[in-house]
């Protein structure tokens, strides 16, 4: 049990640290983390009494 418990930390850091890495070199192989901006009007009614 302790060494699997062992191997799921040590998977989770790898995982961490890829994760990482691939964010800071994602723009390298031209990958966009960068979200599409878009601008929406949407009239709304005001119901006065």
């Amino acid at each position: 049990m302790k060494r699997v418990f062992k191997f799921l930390i040590y998977l989770a850091i790898t995982g961490a640290i890829a994760l990482v890495i691939y964010t800071y070199l994602g723009s390298f192989f031209g990958i966009s983390f960068e979200p599409n901006q878009t601008t929406e009007r949407v009239p709304v009614v005001l119901n006065e009494n």
